[in-house]
């Protein structure tokens, strides 16, 4: 049953990602962005790795083949193969360790273009001819172990990142989120040789076969409510974290024993997951601003809002509840979207292997005598219910933490370890509203690699996070010029949100040098 569900979040994928590419359209020119994605624009063939979540060590990640046709091929780490036929709109699923295929119909699969590597074209050209969208540059990275150039393109409710082999300007990376969905592609590989027979939709002998059909066309909002309720009797009635297709493929095998407890057979499965589709589909349909609020909210609770949207067109909001009633609202009449309360986090299984999580700003501050001054935000978004020391783990064992404190109380604290502290954190005083540590270390900045660029810097946080932002201020007598722009004394050079908690994101560079 672990294989149907694996196949199941391929199906998804198979459904969803021609829609996402094709509302992937952001632009503006961009002559060193032009030359990092030429090779997509002029390859005949291409091979890369795809995840939905955009942590391929969180999700399966999925190998998509496509060889310029309107066919293209996915290779699950399982060993199950998948050949998606956008013309005919048509899914074959290939078991090969138990001899089984499976052909998917498809009515209403998005046909424009008609094949993975022309969405993609299409989609970058538009970039490079649009001027609705802005780019910059990102400081360098190291992306397997290679140095990487990176460009970010966003707008409201979309943003892209592409990265590059420095020295080659080979595409090495390129992620992406659309609505509250995030997508990486990664490990590519341009015109290599390919076996047409990989692509054709064809049974192999002695393979047993099943068929079924469904109707992708024209998702509605009850599609939606429909989808929003599968979803939460799947999470023993409580909706997900995130409605997208990634929040499925990141927990196939828990996906999994639900159905199996709910007795589905692998047909009910497959037409359970596609119901959930159509109302992701039409999520990414609307033209309008949605918001999905449902993160821990129960089924049934008909105070919460768990989605709204503003139909095209249209002045007023359409607002669902967690007992999936609808209303109409002004726009300002609309809740202030949740943030995660320690309830909530205690639901999302991600959260549930660590004690403390948070989100971290940090602040590095560069002053005179070569020397950096950390300010480092933490908001806590779960903490032990029971009250305990709090230990935070510095970068660096050059590092020395001088203060914390929450709002203006000092904070005590005590060494545990190279670079390890441990804090007496006020626990009678947190709330949901209020769970703000401020924490100050310094170092000498030559704890730091010196590259060519400026600094390497550590992505190692304090505590387990899911969202970090590194922002850099040169102080007016630190004797350094942020050397992309002398005249900016103020830069960030990398923030993420990943999908679930983590210390650790490798490293990024810091682009400053001596006045």
């Amino acid at each position: 049953m672990k294989t149907i569900t694996k196949i199941a979040a391929a199906l998804m994928i198979a459904a969803g990602i021609a829609v996402f590419i094709f509302t992937f359209t952001p632009g503006h020119k961009n002559i060193a962005f032009a030359e990092v994605v030429q090779p997509i624009l002029t390859a005949r063939t291409v091979v890369f790795n795809l995840s939905l979540s955009g942590e391929e060590e969180k999700a399966q990640s999925i190998q998509i083949m496509s060889m310029g046709t309107s066919r293209i091929r996915e290779n699950l780490e399982s060993g199950e193969s998948i050949v998606i036929d956008f013309q005919e709109g048509k899914v074959l699923v290939l078991e090969s360790a138990a001899k089984k295929a499976m052909i998917v119909k498809l009515d209403g699969l998005p046909q424009r273009p008609q094949n993975y590597l022309e969405l993609l074209i299409n989609n970058i050209n538009l970039t490079l001819q649009s001027s609705d969208f802005t780019i910059e540059e990102l400081e360098g990275q190291q992306i397997g172990g290679q140095p990487a150039i990176g460009y970010h393109a966003f707008r409201p409710n979309f943003d892209m990142t592409v990265w590059a082999d420095a020295e080659t300007k080979m595409p090495v990376r390129l992620e992406s989120t659309f609505g509250q969905g995030k997508v990486a592609f990664s490990d590519f590989a341009f015109d290599t040789a390919m076996d047409e027979s990989l692509f054709r939709m064809e049974i192999p002998e002695g393979y047993t076969l099943r068929e079924t059909q469904f109707d992708l066309a024209n998702p509605t909002e009850e599609d939606l409510i429909e989808g929003l309720r599968l979803w939460a009797n799947l999470y023993d009635g409580v909706f997900p974290p995130k409605l997208d297709m990634g929040e499925w493929q990141q927990s196939p095998d828990r996906i999994g024993a639900k159905m199996v407890e709910m007795k589905l057979s692998e047909e009910e499965m497959v037409q359970y997951a596609l119901k959930v589709v159509r109302g992701i589909l039409f999520t990414q349909g609307l033209k309008g601003q949605w918001i999905y609020n449902g993160y821990g909210a129960k089924l049934g609770d008909a105070e919460t809002a768990v989605f709204w949207y503003q139909p095209e067109g249209a002045e007023r909001y359409r607002v669902i509840y967690g007992d999936l009633t609808v209303e109409e609202a002004a726009p300002e009449d609309l809740p202030e979207p949740a943030v995660p309360t320690q309830e909530q986090a205690a639901l999302y299984q991600p959260y549930q292997e660590y004690e403390w999580v948070g989100k971290q700003y940090d602040n590095w501050h560069i002053i005179a005598g070569d020397q950096v001054e950390v300010h480092s935000l933490l908001t806590l978004l779960k903490w032990p219910a029971e009250g305990r020391a709090m230990t935070i783990q510095l970068p660096y064992s050059e590092a020395k933490l001088q203060s914390v404190t929450f709002g203006e109380q000092a904070i005590v604290f005590s060494a545990a370890g190279e670079g390890a502290y441990e804090l007496d954190v006020p626990y009678e005083n947190f709330s949901e509203d209020n769970a703000n540590l401020n924490c100050i270390w310094t170092m000498p900045l030559a704890t730091l690699p010196q590259k060519d660029y400026g600094y390497e810097v550590k992505l190692q946080f304090l505590l387990p996070v899911i969202h970090y932002k590194l922002t850099v201020t040169l102080e007016p007598d630190c004797g350094y010029v942020y050397s992309q722009d002398p005249a900016q004394s103020e830069f960030v050079p990398f923030f993420a949100s990943p999908q679930a908690p983590t210390g650790n994101m490798g490293t990024c560079g810091i682009a400053i040098q001596k006045q």
